[in-house]
């Protein structure tokens, strides 16, 4: 651990920093957007029984889903139950959507879209939602939107730059949550002179 007497030398202190930045207006709108589709399927998923709370998280979304199919196990409603299943998984699809485009930006959201899509293996709720012209325009937008830089990109650019000129030599670890978001981050790190990754 970093406690340990022959590892201490070699860590150095850790602080952490949560910095806030600001959405474009165009990813605000597409966001806005999906909210709208994501609260119409909630509002479904009431109808149909479950998830009654206000304020639902996205454990409560996945959590319905084992209550939606433990209902169907043995009961007369199946169908009924199959439509608040698709329903659910669409609310899934959504959300992830929309947690791609606040946090990634337009070019890992329209990327998701795209392998979405085109996956031949598509289920029923996915061919449904593919159907929606609500999620085509979605689709256009992203992908319109694909080269505007999501702006945790411009302040990681500015970062590196800062560490860089103020302790040359630094080491630099930068994570993502997806795959998809590390080419762009691969590209501003290439762009920056005198950094290598």
């Amino acid at each position: 651990t970093e406690s340990d007497e022959d590892v201490m030398p070699y860590v150095e202190e850790t602080k952490v920093q949560t910095i806030r930045v600001t959405l474009p207006p165009a990813y605000v709108r597409l966001a806005d957007q999906l909210r709208k589709l994501y609260a119409e399927k909630l509002a479904k998923l009431r109808k149909f029984g479950f998830l009654r709370f206000k304020g639902v998280t996205k454990k409560m979304l996945l959590q319905s889903r084992v209550e939606i199919v433990v209902q169907m196990k043995g009961s007369k409603r199946r169908m009924y139950l199959f439509g608040a299943l698709l329903v659910q998984s669409q609310a899934v699809m959504i959300l992830h959507a929309t947690e791609l485009i606040e946090t990634q930006g337009a070019f890992t959201l329209d990327r998701y879209l795209t392998k979405f899509r085109e996956d031949p293996e598509q289920k029923r709720a996915g061919k449904a939602l593919l159907k929606d012209e609500r999620w085509v325009e979605v689709e256009a937008r992203a992908r319109d939107l694909s080269t505007v830089e999501h702006p945790k990109m411009e302040k990681l650019r500015s970062l590196i730059g800062e560490q860089m000129s103020g302790k040359p030599g630094s080491r630099i670890i930068v994570f993502t949550q997806y795959r998809d978001t590390i080419e762009p981050v691969m590209s501003l790190i290439a762009g920056l002179g005198g950094v290598t990754a």
